[in-house]
């Protein structure tokens, strides 16, 4: 290909691109003239690639002394006689002991070589010294946050802002996202504006996160509050805060409150239609552990025969564990507005009822003292309040009887204690010759004839 064909291809190249992006092509053509002149001038040189070698060499170098020397500082931070404080500090440098080595290497590249040669260049060795020893004092600094993923995206930010800093971007990128803006009516909304409100509310919902965790971890610390207290009180902290961190935050990043005020009132009238069962579930499980009348540990029995016990109450549901421990999550609200049977409040003894019949031909007298006795010896049964058999009535039948005896358990069910007092039953009437009737049927047959 000659180079006017090639010169040709370019331009119609050039051109091409020009009407795409509707630019004008002598200014298209004038802008990458400069940027091939400043690209050949500034990075296709012999310092340029200079530097590249040294930064790579340095990187490399970093990791292999890393690599090496890790497991080493290690035992030896172990070994220490420090308090647990140093150690730990000491641990944290040693995991970012790479990018220190880098700086090392990188500081002395930039103190010996322009001893050895005054006329090199090492702008581009500066700045990627001064990255990494930003990157070192963020990494060392965000150990205070707890949270992994919050770390990394809060160093990953600060170490951008740094990098854009360090390079001299930073003006020009925060004009430049200060230009592009959205107007609604009065009020408008720039790229610079969304990036402030994201990272301000981010970290003061962190922050909010964090003061909420301290005072629910002070919570249990107090022997005279009851725990639906502490869970109550510490969804309020945490609500509060929250709510109070995302205002601040929209606050440090300029955005006017005033100017969203009919735009959040519409959003809450829907928020508040679609979510009125949400909201009515938030608000009774607050009123039951305000009142008090349900908490953790509870043993309760719902309006469906249910029986189980409340594990935990959350702002939406409460979590009950059954017989057969399974997990029902039951919305607060049913809690609210059905009967529900607390056997937990004003003491755990249930009473439970057995009704049999004997044949009429047997003394009730005697029925009620062997029927009292298979109460004797089991387990679950309490002596006090005592069981006791009641003689009910003269039924169609039979002598109608009911015994009634009291458990301290429960949430351990009722049907166990009671199959095993119909079988001691069984036993003592077939011991005694006692009988149990069933219904009896005379028919009469009439001839008329």
């Amino acid at each position: 290909m000659t180079a006017a064909s090639s010169q040709n291809t370019d331009e119609s190249l050039t051109d091409l691109t020009a009407e795409v992006f509707d630019i004008d092509p002598e200014a298209l053509k004038s802008w990458i003239e400069q940027a091939v002149d400043w690209t050949t001038t500034n990075v296709l040189t012999l310092d340029t690639a200079i530097e590249v070698a040294i930064i790579i060499t340095a990187i490399t170098a970093g990791f292999i002394i890393s690599k090496i020397s890790s497991a080493k500082l290690a035992q030896i931070i172990n070994r220490l006689h420090a308090p647990n404080i140093v150690k730990r500090a000491l641990q944290k440098i040693r995991k970012s002991l790479a990018p220190v080595s880098i700086f090392i290497l990188l500081s002395l590249c930039l103190a010996i070589a322009p001893l050895m040669v005054p006329d090199i260049r090492l702008g581009l060795v500066d700045a990627v010294t001064r990255l990494t020893a930003a990157w070192i004092v963020i990494r060392l600094v965000v150990q205070i946050v707890h949270n992994p993923t919050m770390r990394n995206v809060i160093a990953f930010i600060t170490w951008s802002i740094a990098a854009l800093s360090i390079f001299g971007f930073l003006d020009n990128t925060v004009e430049m996202l200060h230009a592009t803006s959205l107007t609604i009516g009065d009020f408008q909304l720039t790229a610079l504006t969304v990036v402030k409100c994201l990272l301000a509310t981010m970290i003061m919902v962190y922050i909010a996160s964090s003061m909420s965790r301290t005072v629910e971890r002070r919570l249990i610390n107090i022997p005279g509050m009851t725990s639906g207290s502490r869970l109550l009180i510490g969804k309020i902290v945490r609500i509060v805060l929250t709510i109070l961190a995302v205002m601040i935050g929209l606050t440090m990043a300029g955005v006017n409150l005033s100017a969203l005020a009919v735009f959040s009132g519409a959003v809450g009238i829907g928020v508040g239609l679609g979510l009125q069962r949400g909201v009515s579930n938030l608000f009774t499980g607050m009123m039951l552990l305000m009142d008090r009348t349900i908490q953790p540990g509870d043993v309760i029995e719902l309006s469906t025969g249910g029986i189980g016990t409340v594990k935990q109450m959350g702002s939406r549901c409460t979590e009950v564990i059954t017989l057969d421990r399974r997990s029902y999550l039951i919305p607060n609200e049913q809690l609210v507005t059905q009967p529900v049977i607390n056997w937990s409040r004003g003491g755990r003894e249930n009473l439970v009822s057995v009704v049999f019949g004997v044949d009429y031909s047997h003394n009730p007298h005697q029925i009620i003292k062997l029927a009292t006795a298979t109460t004797d010896g089991n387990p679950r049964v309490l002596q006090f309040p005592e069981p006791s058999c009641l003689f009910t009535g003269f039924g169609d039948n039979s002598l109608d009887f009911q015994l009634n005896f009291w458990i301290a358990d429960p949430e351990n069910g009722t049907a166990g204690v009671k199959s095993e007092i119909l079988l001691a039953l069984w036993d003592v009437f077939d011991q005694h010759n006692i009988k149990i009737p069933y219904p009896h049927r005379e028919i009469f047959i009439h001839n008329k004839s």
